[in-house]
This record gives structure tokens, sequence and C-alpha cells, in this order.
């Protein structure tokens, strides 16, 4: 199953790719980022709104203990966690996807993207980027640039961030 999320509680859903099904996730608020992980959907937002679901149709609202918007969130079956990341440096975890503690502000920036490889990588504006080997302590590390980053994902044994103006970074 694919699923994305959007403005006003949007979610779409595909079994193949090619033919999408409208519907809500349950909220008006705007969702930024998706994650499945340990048979749950968590769809995270604007003014700390996470919801969850099991089967992408039935959706419920879940205390993320932050008002902060939530930009992005992933999931490790390694660390078996959920990290969601946003505003003011906000990271947030939750062991399955209901139940979330605070784990910062890590910094005074906008975390706009988390994912996992073999540690936890976050980014954002200003060129931050964040490690983690188990989502709750976090290192900065540095990036070389001042571009805002967008996004991080994992793949073929390195991280790739993008961003700003052309912006492209990987590391092993």
């Amino acid at each position: 199953v694919l699923l994305a999320v959007g403005t006003s509680g949007t979610s779409t859903v595909s079994a193949d790719g090619q033919t999408w099904e409208v519907r809500n996730a349950g909220t008006s608020s705007d969702l930024y980022g998706v994650a499945f992980g340990n048979g749950i959907w968590v769809a995270v937002g604007a003014n700390g709104v996470i919801v969850t679901s099991t089967d992408t149709a039935n959706w419920q609202a879940v205390a993320s203990q932050t008002s902060s918007d939530l930009k992005a969130v992933t999931y490790s079956a390694t660390a078996a966690i959920f990290v969601a990341v946003g505003a003011g440096g906000t990271v947030v975890t939750s062991p399955d996807g209901v139940n979330w503690a605070s784990r910062g502000p890590i910094a005074s920036t906008l975390l706009t993207g988390v994912s996992y490889g073999s540690q936890f990588a976050v980014v954002g504006n200003n060129g931050s980027i964040f490690t983690s080997a188990d989502g709750m302590s976090w290192q900065a590390a540095p990036s070389g640039t001042t571009s805002n980053l967008n996004t991080v994902a994992f793949g073929n044994l390195r991280f790739l961030a993008a961003g700003a103006a052309g912006t492209n970074l990987y590391a092993n």
C-alpha cells in the first residue's frame, strides 16, 4: 500500500501506484509527512498534529507532546522507534506511534527531514544536520553549507540530503 498526505488532512491511497483513492486522515490540519512501521501508519503535520491508522481508512489523533509544526517522520525497525521532527528544532519519538515523548529541541531552526540508515539523520534550515544512534540523543554534524536542506533519504549505503538552490549532499 502506498500512502501520501497533504493539505486539510487529505490522504491518498494506492495499491499499485497507478490508481489513487482520496481519503481524509481524520483531521482538518495540513499533514506534511507519513511513515509506516510496526503495523501502523503515522502522519504528522501542522501544530503538532499526529494521526495514526492501521488500515489507512480509519484514523485516530494522538497526543504529540508539542504544538510545533511537525514536518517529517520515519520509523526504524532496528531501533524500534518512530522519530518526528519540525519547527524550532522539535524532535518527538514513539515506540508504537501512539505514545510520544519530546526529545528536543535539538536546534533553534526548522527541521525538515528525517531518515534512518545505520543511524538517524535529520536535516533542516541553514545546512543543519544532526545524527543519532537511538533517536534520543543527537549530535550536530558539519554539512559544509548554509543552504536550507529540505529532505534526507538513505539508500545504497549512504544518506543523501537535498535542499535549496540544487544543494545535494551525501555521506556514508
